[in-house]
């Protein structure tokens, strides 16, 4: 009997969940799904870029290596990019570069390979190699050049500020000013004048 009456004791205490409580506790649920979500999303994206800057290093690294195990090189710009993704470039650049510290020229290998990361930013890796020193004379010759291109460009621009805009002058040398235009012409009222009057106007247009 006491067994019976502590059983409906507890039978009549215990209750179900609020509504309250269980909006809180979907809220949650969904706060710690979106959180989980957005971690492994920044997760994929982190493995996704990674992936892109090895595909540019190793896409600067063999260019790098063909330019070095060519037998000769020469000054030029080249683009080439990736078959697996069109997005992936790469630039080659074979340059001659004057060392400002101990002013020697040397011929400079730059593969530099851009992409663009998962925020759409754009991101590059270059890679440089300094392949051979240029002796001085060609240094000299090579200078010479590029003083003469810089003079000759200079001197195209200061050609173009300077040049004057044809459709600013006449080719007939005559002034457009109606004034001046005018003189000398028939005037309107030629029949009503007199002949002393058309004397005496002749007189003042030849002096």
């Amino acid at each position: 009997m006491n067994c019976h009456s502590k059983y409906t004791l507890l039978t009549r205490n215990a209750r179900a969940f609020t509504i309250a409580e269980v909006v809180a506790a979907m809220v949650l649920l969904a706060m710690i799904a979106t959180l989980t979500m957005t971690v492994i999303n920044r997760a994929m994206f982190s493995t996704m870029d990674a992936e892109l800057q090895s595909q540019a290093f190793e896409m600067a690294r063999e260019s790098m290596e063909l330019l070095l195990s060519a037998d000769s090189v020469e000054e030029s710009v080249e683009y080439i990019e990736s078959e697996d993704n069109p997005d992936l470039r790469c630039e080659i650049i074979v340059e001659p570069f004057l060392e400002p510290v101990t002013n020697q020229m040397w011929i400079v290998a730059i593969c530099r390979s851009t992409y663009t990361d998962s925020d759409d930013e754009p991101q590059e890796i270059e890679l440089i190699n300094w392949i051979t020193k240029v002796p001085k004379k060609i240094a000299a010759e090579i200078l010479e050049q590029e003083q003469l291109e810089a003079e000759s460009e200079k001197s195209e621009e200061d050609s173009d500020e300077t040049g004057t805009d044809e459709t600013d002058i006449d080719p007939s040398g005559r002034d457009d000013d109606p004034e001046e235009s005018n003189e000398g012409a028939i005037p309107e009222d030629f029949e009503d004048i007199s002949v002393e009057e058309l004397h005496r106007r002749f007189l003042e247009m030849t002096k």
